[in-house]
């Protein structure tokens, strides 16, 4: 496969009229002048953006019922992602006290066991158990728990080669410990839902913390701070720390703008990964849509955003085409910056930039066309193509209910 007279977006520039060059799953060349072979499939992107593909480290599975299996919502998400741009994700799982996440591990397993086309899971993010109550935000409190009342190794020992990233609170007795194991597995351990000081946090840090799980999002007061001034939560010492990254749920609801603009400002686009926190396996939503989650919450779309029964934000229906677009108009972020916030920076954090997130000669050949809009309108996964606007199947993505179920039921 050849693209040729395309807007390259590279980590920090757009290369114009430019080619790129497909050999089975790898980036075989990129260049002004490349000269296919005779089979290669022609794909003119004259007045197309080119990206690297989108990678979410936080997009929920298993939340959208206890009805649907883990297997069945995976096929799912590699048919809905690539609408979105999105070819690689950490399925974000909620359930460890449960004590079934072994079933979603073997899930993830078996599909990618069969190298499915479109989205592929590049392992898992674990979101909790180990939250503060306090702060617990969408959770709710049979879903959370402390080290000293329930340990998680033997989950770290079952999910050894899936588990890439943690989400806990610093603050939580024991979690030094549990930081430390999970970095000596080389899982990235990201501090969130905390109420967390100074102390707290460094304590965090020093054990080996270097991400922060959705920035911004959880907190919504400030603490008192006794000597005057205003006092600072964990998310601003995150923000600060330029050896953390930090989420981000570029919907302007889940962070208010003058939000978004600081931590770019601060952070610089080195330090920003744009997530979505999904719960909609890939799909875009309808307002007013209700959703039962495996928890047995009730979750409703107000006003483009996952609110509970009392009004809450209580989860996200972002999609990481639209996050990007986002935080261009918010920010004041270049497009290769948008761009690598949402690629480049994501692989980077969990160790995979060798193979994903730029275009480069070697990596995998996960790339996105983007129109003028920056809305995708072709996908490809390993090489193949999941996503054609052009084929029929690039209309507007949405939940719907019944053929969410026709379609689990799908073998």
């Amino acid at each position: 496969m050849l693209f040729r007279n395309a807007k390259v977006v590279l980590p920090d520039a757009v290369a114009e009229n430019c080619s790129v060059l497909i050999r089975g799953n790898r980036i075989a060349a990129v260049g002004a002048e490349i000269k296919g072979s005779a089979e290669d499939q022609i794909i003119n992107a004259t007045g197309y953006y080119l990206a690297p593909g989108f990678i979410d480290l936080h997009m929920h599975i298993g939340y959208l019922g206890p009805d649907f299996p883990p297997q069945r919502e995976l096929q799912l998400c590699a048919v809905n992602l690539p609408a979105n741009g999105t070819t690689r994700f950490l399925p974000t799982l909620i359930s460890a006290l449960k004590g079934n996440l072994s079933e979603y591990f073997e899930a993830i397993r078996s599909f990618l066991g069969v190298n499915p086309v479109g989205t592929k899971p590049i392992g898992v993010h674990l979101e909790g158990p180990y939250i503060n109550v306090e702060a617990r935000g969408g959770f709710l409190p049979s879903q959370i728990t402390t080290p000293t009342q329930f340990c998680i190794k033997s989950i770290l020992d079952a999910g050894s080669d899936l588990i890439r990233l943690v989400t806990l609170s610093p603050e939580l007795p024991a979690t030094t410990a549990v930081i430390q194991d999970c970095v000596s597995r080389n899982i990235v351990v990201a501090m969130g839902h905390s109420y967390a000081g100074m102390e707290e946090y460094q304590a965090g840090r020093v054990a080996g913390a270097t991400h922060c799980a959705h920035t911004y999002n959880n907190r919504r007061t400030f603490p008192d701070s006794p000597m005057g001034g205003r006092g600072f939560t964990l998310d601003d010492l995150a923000v600060a720390d330029d050896e953390v990254t930090c989420e981000l749920i570029c919907d302007g609801t889940h962070v208010k703008p003058v939000w978004i603009k600081t931590i770019y400002r601060t952070k610089g686009a080195d330090g920003i990964c744009l997530i979505t926190d999904s719960f909609l396996a890939g799909r875009r939503s309808a307002e007013g849509e209700i959703f039962q989650t495996a928890g047995s919450q009730k979750l409703i779309v107000r006003n483009g955003v996952g609110r509970d029964e009392e009004g809450k934000l209580a989860g996200s229906v972002l999609t990481q085409d639209r996050a990007v677009k986002n935080f261009v108009a918010l920010s004041g972020a270049t497009l290769p910056e948008a761009i690598r916030c949402a690629s480049l920076n994501p692989a980077r954090v969990i160790g995979m930039s060798d193979r994903f997130g730029s275009i480069e000669v070697g990596k995998q050949a996960d790339l996105v066309l983007l129109d003028a809009r920056l809305t995708p309108v072709m996908t490809i996964v390993d090489g193949q193509v999941a996503y054609d606007v052009r084929s029929g199947n690039g209309s507007e993505k949405r939940y719907d209910t019944e053929r969410y179920v026709r379609e689990v039921q799908l073998s």
